[in-house]
C-alpha cells in the first residue's frame, strides 16, 4: 500500500560502506523501512564512492559522458536549484565528494568538513588511520560536556559536526528544500564511541593497530580478527543509527515530518573476507554491491519492493517528488512505486569498477584506462561479472548461491540467459568506450588536502 508522496522537503542521507545486512544493527533504519518503502535488493553501481556517486547525484553512470568520474550536467542539485529549490550539501570529509570533483555544483550551501576542527584535527582528518588510534587513547580528549553518546572531541568521520549542522538547516522554510548529507562512520578504520561496542570489540591499542595494519596490507586474518573487525563495523553502524534517530526526532519536534521525505542509502558495501579481502577493493560481488535503500515519504508506505533497483533511481525520484521533470537523469523515478505501483525495469542493474595491477592496488581512476574494467549485471536471480581485459566471465545463481561463491560453468546455463546479461554489460561498455563528451585531459590534480585524505583512506 502506498502513501502520499507530496512534500516540500527531501532529505537524502548517504552512508559510506554500508552493507545491506547492517539493518540488523540499526533499529531506526529498520523502523523507517517498515513505515516507508524498503528496497531490499538495491544495488550500488560500483564498489567504491567515486564510481558509485555519479549515479546518485548526477545524470549518468560513471564514464559514459566523459573519461572521468566527475559528475555530468545537470547534477541533481543544479536541476533542483534551477527550479527554485533551496539546496544544502554536507559531506563528512570524504575526499571524493569535494568541490574539486564538482560535488558543490548546484548547492546553495556546501560543506566538506575538511578543515573545520583546528590545526591538529585538520591533520588528523587527512590521516584517518592515525586518527583512529588517537581515539583509542581518547578518554582524556573527550569533551567535558560531551553529548550522551560519548562522542570524541577528535571525530574521524566528522559526524558530530555534520550532524549538528544538519539539524541547524532542518527548519521551516518558505519554499522547497533539498538536503544531502554523507556520513562516514562505517568506512575504515571503524572507530565508534565505546558505548556502541561490545567488550570483545575493545582490544588493546597494540592489537587493534596490528590487526588494522594487516587488513590494510591484505594480509591473512584469522576468524577472531574478522569477528572483531565486524563487531567494530557494526558498532559504527549503530552510531550512525543514533544519528538517524536524532534527525527523525528533529523533524518531528519541529513539525517538519509531515512535509519531508527521508531517503537513506548506502553508497556501496564492505567485504569481510567473503572473497578474500577486507574493506572494498575493486570487485563486484554481493557484499560490495547490495546496500540499504529506504524511502520514507510523509504518508509512509509500509511496503517492500523485492525487485532489484539500482541507486540510479535516486536523482530521478527526488526530482519527481518535487514535481520536476525526472528525464535529465538516466535512472527511472520510483515515485509511482512509492504510491503503490510495481517497479518497471527494462534490464539488469549494471555496475562497474576499475582494478589496478592487483586486487589490493586501488588506483584513483581518472579514466577507465587507468586499470582493467570489470562490469556486472544483476537481475532477480543471476549475477554476471565480465572482465573486459581478459574476457573472463563469472555467473552465479543467487537462489542457490546467495554469497556468489561458486561460479557456474557456462554450458550449464541457457545461452539466452548469458546473452541477455552480457548484452547489458556490452551496452555499457560501448558507451564507456565512446563517451559523449570526448576529452583528452582529466582535469587538474586535486588539492593536497584532498589527495592526502584519499591516500590515507587507502587510495593511491
Amino acid at each position: 500500500m502506498g502513501g502520499t508522496t507530496e512534500c516540500n522537503r527531501v532529505v537524502l542521507i548517504t552512508i559510506d560502506s554500508l552493507r545491506r545486512d547492517c539493518l540488523d544493527e540499526m533499529p531506526t533504519l529498520r523502523s523507517l523501512a517498515s513505515e516507508g518503502v524498503h528496497f531490499p535488493q538495491a544495488v550500488a553501481h560500483s564498489n567504491w564512492t567515486p564510481l558509485s556517486f555519479p549515479s546518485i547525484l548526477g545524470p549518468d553512470p560513471v564514464f559514459v559522458r566523459s573519461n572521468d568520474h566527475d559528475l555530468g550536467t545537470p547534477t541533481l542539485a543544479e536541476h533542483l536549484s534551477n527550479h527554485g529549490v533551496e539546496t544544502v550539501g554536507l559531506n563528512a570529509a570524504n575526499g571524493f565528494l569535494t568541490e574539486h570533483w564538482g560535488y558543490d555544483r548546484g548547492f546553495d550551501q556546501f560543506e566538506s568538513f575538511l578543515d573545520t576542527n583546528g590545526r591538529v584535527s585538520q591533520w588528523l582528518a587527512t590521516h584517518p588511520t592515525t586518527h583512529g588510534w588517537v581515539q583509542l587513547f581518547g578518554s582524556a580528549l573527550r569533551r567535558p560536556f560531551a553529548p550522551s553518546d560519548d562522542r570524541h572531541t577528535v571525530d574521524t568521520s566528522n559526524l558530530l559536526d555534520l550532524e549538528d549542522r544538519l539539524c541547524e538547516v532542518l527548519r521551516p522554510t518558505r519554499g522547497e528544500q533539498f538536503v544531502w548529507a554523507h556520513l562516514m562512520d562505517t568506512h575504515t578504520p571503524y572507530v565508534p564511541a565505546p558505548q556502541y561496542l561490545s567488550d570483545d570489540a575493545k582490544p588493546s591499542v597494540a592489537s587493534q593497530l596490528l590487526q588494522q595494519a594487516n587488513a590494510s596490507l591484505g594480509n591473512i586474518l584469522g576468524t577472531a580478527d574478522i569477528s572483531l573487525l565486524r563487531d567494530r563495523y557494526h558498532g559504527a553502524a549503530r552510531q550512525i543509527d543514533r544519528s538517524l534517530a536524532r534527525i527523525v526526532t528533529v523533524l518531528r519536534d519541529r513539525g517538519l515530518a509531515d512535509e519531508t521525505c527521508l531517503v537513506v542509502a548506502g553508497d556501496h558495501g564492505e567485504e569481510f573476507l567473503e572473497h578474500g579481502h577486507t574493506a572494498h577493493y575493486p570487485k563486484l560481488y554481493t557484499e560490495l554491491l547490495e546496500v540499504p535503500l529506504v524511502v520514507h515519504p510523509p504518508g509512509g508506505g509500509g511496503s517492500t519492493v523485492e525487485a532489484p533497483v539500482g541507486l540510479e533511481v535516486i536523482p530521478a525520484t527526488i526530482a519527481d517528488l518535487f514535481g520536476l521533470d525526472p528525464s535529465p537523469f538516466e535512472g527511472a523515478s520510483v515515485r509511482r512505486v512509492l504510491e503503490g505501483d510495481d517497479v518497471q525495469r527494462d534490464g539488469p542493474v549494471v555496475s562497474v569498477t576499475v582494478r589496478g595491477e592487483s586486487v589490493t592496488t586501488q588506483p584513483i581512476p581518472r579514466s577507465p584506462t587507468d586499470g582493467s574494467l570489470l562490469l556486472s549485471a544483476r537481475d532477480e536471480r543471476w549475477t554476471y561479472i565480465y572482465h573486459d581485459g581478459t574476457g573472463e566471465r563469472e555467473l552465479y545463481d543467487r537462489t542457490t548461491d546467495p554469497g556468489e561463491q561458486d561460479p557456474l560453468p557456462p554450458d550449464e546455463i541457457a545461452p539466452s540467459t548469458i546473452d541477455r546479461l552480457h548484452d547489458a554489460v556490452q551496452t555499457r561498455l560501448d558507451r564507456i568506450h565512446t563517451p559523449t563528451d570526448q576529452r583528452d585531459d582529466h582535469g587538474e590534480n586535486p588539492p593536497t588536502s584532498v589527495t592526502e585524505r584519499l591516500e590515507h583512506l587507502g587510495y593511491s
